[in-house]
């Protein structure tokens, strides 16, 4: 995930919202377990439930297991 990011970090057209947007397809403003799952598989990323339950322990700074804009950016 992190060769990902960083590959996508260095595209000159990157933008941190639009990608947040696109993960958050429901616009609840957080990213979760179920659009994590479904954004990796639409992109053909074979991830398994623990790797995405251990992305979200690493990106969210609190107990709510959802990922914020502030917590993505």
């Amino acid at each position: 995930m992190e060769i990902e990011k960083k590959l996508l970090e260095q595209q000159p057209d990157f933008n941190t919202v639009a990608v947040f947007s696109v993960i958050d397809v429901n616009n609840f403003g957080y990213l979760d377990f179920g659009n994590l799952k479904c954004f990796m598989k639409k992109f053909n990323k074979d991830v398994s439930k623990p790797e995405i339950h251990a992305i979200i322990r690493r990106a969210s700074n609190d107990i709510n297991y959802k990922i914020d804009f502030r917590e993505f950016a």
